[in-house]
C-alpha cells in the first residue's frame, strides 16, 4: 500500500524528464515538490529528514518496546513518557533510570550527576520509595561493602553448621 498523497502533477517545460509531483509529507502535512524520477524511486513520504526522522522514532519505529527497558538490571524509561520537569536525569540514550525518577518526584528536589541512589535491598528491579536512599560515593560505597560483607557472614556461617 503506498501512504504517499499526491496532489497535483505538472509539467515545467517540453522535457519528458520535467514532470513534477506535488506531495503532502505525512508527518507535517506541508506541500512540497518532487521529480517523477524520485517519485518512481519511492520517494516523496516526507518534505525533510527531520520529519522522517520524527515518523521513525519512539512508538512509530519497529524496535519500540512501549518506551520500558531493562538496562544491567535497572528498569528505564523513555524521556517522551516523564515530564519535561525531569529531563535532566535524562541519559545519552534518551532513557531515564526508574529509580531516579521515583527520588525526584517524591523528594521534591533536583538529583545531581553526582547524587547516587541505593536500593537499601540491593535489588535494583525494586523501586518502592522506602527501599531507595539518596548517597554520595563514599557512603555507598561504606553500604555496599557492609552488605557483601553480611551475605559473605551468612554464607560462612551456613557452611559451619552444615560441617558440624
Amino acid at each position: 500500500m503506498d501512504k504517499r498523497k499526491i496532489k497535483k502533477i505538472y509539467q515545467k517545460g517540453k522535457r519528458k524528464d520535467s514532470l513534477r509531483y506535488v506531495m503532502e509529507c505525512l508527518q507535517c502535512k506541508k506541500e512540497f515538490e518532487i521529480l517523477k524520477r524520485d517519485y518512481n524511486r519511492g520517494r516523496g513520504i516526507y518534505c525533510s529528514n527531520e520529519c522522517n526522522k520524527l515518523r521513525k522514532s519512539g512508538k512509530f519505529n519497529g524496535m519500540w518496546k512501549g518506551g520500558y527497558k531493562i538496562s544491567m538490571g535497572y528498569k528505564m524509561i523513555h524521556k517522551r513518557l516523564v515530564d519535561k520537569k525531569y529531563h535532566y536525569l535524562v541519559q545519552h540514550n534518551y532513557y531515564i533510570p526508574e529509580h531516579r525518577l521515583i527520588v525526584a518526584k517524591n523528594s521534591n528536589k533536583k538529583l545531581s550527576k553526582k547524587d547516587i541512589v541505593h536500593h537499601l535491598n540491593g535489588k535494583r528491579e525494586d523501586n518502592r520509595f522506602e527501599n531507595l536512599v539518596v548517597v554520595n560515593s563514599v557512603s555507598h560505597e561504606k553500604h555496599t561493602f557492609e552488605k557483601l560483607l553480611k551475605k559473605r557472614i551468612l554464607e560462612l556461617e551456613e557452611i559451619v553448621k552444615n560441617k558440624g
